[in-house]
């Protein structure tokens, strides 16, 4: 029997602009856990500390409802 995939949980990467503000979506989609660290390792490498960034798990559709 084909047992059902199992969805992997997927993550945001988000920005606080100049570290001032409510942080917001960056312009990459959803993404797995692994791809978003690799994101935010790549953002802070290119801008430092000049602005802020954190990873937000999402919730699944089915546990929302």
């Amino acid at each position: 029997m084909n047992e059902p995939k199992e969805n992997p949980m997927t993550f945001k990467l988000m920005i606080r602009y100049n570290n001032e503000g409510e942080f917001i979506d960056t312009v990459y989609p959803p993404c797995e856990y692994q791809r978003a660290v690799a994101l935010l390792k790549s953002y802070r490498g290119q801008w430092g500390n000049t602005h802020g960034y954190i990873i937000v798990p999402l919730l699944d559709e089915a546990e929302v409802a």
